[in-house]
């Protein structure tokens, strides 16, 4: 009796152990993504943690984000009262009034042609992670052009731009996102290799 109640004692000792260790965590996160998506099954460790550093990096993006729009007014603010003491209050408003015009126009022709594409990806079957990007990019130049302000107008426009905006989505999509296509899932369907038969006596 003493016995095997050490046996369960050590057996429930080493479960614990396991739990808490890195490994451990992993197997259970692992089992709760497989969990809730069979196709997770055929995913290797490194491709779990490929997703939690994704998720990470798109934490620090947000993050960053939110700090730029915090000092975003201080330094407009300081732009419209240099640039305004240049060429005078009425100049600076027109330009302000043709910049949003000229975004609001962008935003409308690369926003429709960009969800086009975005249709053709997917009746094509494929993921369409580029013109994803493109459309958040998009989103964002659209909304810095409605904030009034000389800087805001600037990126926004090169949100909008097709050539500038192209290259930003490429950027994020290499150097931030880190986008891959996963290995899908093993078949049963036993491979069939084709060739000639024949027996000899």
């Amino acid at each position: 009796m003493l016995t095997q109640a050490a046996r369960c004692s050590s057996t429930r000792n080493r479960a614990k152990d396991s739990a808490g260790s890195p490994i451990g965590q992993v197997d259970s996160t692992r089992q709760y993504f497989v969990s809730m998506n069979p196709r997770l099954y055929s995913l290797e460790y490194s491709d779990i943690f490929h997703h939690f550093k994704r998720s990470e990096v798109l934490m620090n993006i947000a993050q960053g984000l939110l700090l730029a729009l915090l000092a975003l007014p201080i330094l407009e603010i300081y732009l419209l009262i240099q640039i305004g003491g240049l060429i005078g209050f009425l100049p600076t408003l027109l330009l302000l009034f043709g910049a949003a015009g000229l975004g609001t126009y962008l935003l409308q022709t690369q926003g429709w042609n960009t969800w086009m594409r975005l249709q053709q990806s997917l009746a094509r079957g494929e993921i369409p992670a580029n013109e994803l990007v493109n459309g958040a990019v998009i989103v964002v130049g659209g909304a810095l052009l409605l904030l009034p302000g000389f800087l805001s107008d600037v990126v926004g426009l090169f949100c909008l731009i097709p050539f500038t905006r192209r290259l930003i989505a490429a950027w994020v999509i290499k150097n931030r996102l880190g986008l891959r296509q996963a290995t899908p899932p093993p078949t049963d369907e036993p491979k069939v290799i084709e060739g000639e038969f024949k027996r000899e006596d």
